[in-house]
């Protein structure tokens, strides 16, 4: 299972922790720090999770025979569309698991090459 990094920079990472700030009502505050552990490379890459996912989709077409099934955490409903449409573009099988807890909605894709 991959958890792939979903934000595009450091920056996006920020706002993302300002945002959650703001809608928790402290605003105006000492500047948050990010609300989730790692390093710079597991949490932004170029693309964000469309981008990272894409590649991942990609380099898996190269090595289908490296695993049944790839599966990765999909974290926004927006990336959703062009994952499917690229693996519909790679021949691939695949499911989307739709997961929620509280207000928290996530999903896991996974897909296969061998049928």
């Amino acid at each position: 299972m991959c958890n792939p990094p979903f934000h595009a920079s450091a920056a996006e990472a920020r706002a993302g922790s300002e945002r959650k700030w703001r809608n928790l009502g402290r605003a105006g505050g000492p500047r948050p720090v990010l609300n989730f552990g790692g390093q710079a490379g597991e949490l932004w890459c170029p693309g964000g999770e469309a981008g990272f996912l894409g590649r991942l989709i990609a380099e898996s077409r190269g090595s289908p025979e490296v695993c049944g099934w790839f599966s990765a955490l999909v974290s926004r409903a927006a990336s959703l569309p062009g994952l499917l449409a690229a693996l519909r573009g790679a021949g691939a099988e695949h499911r989307v698991i739709e997961m929620g807890q509280g207000h928290k909605r996530s999903r896991i894709l996974a897909w296969s090459f061998q049928r």
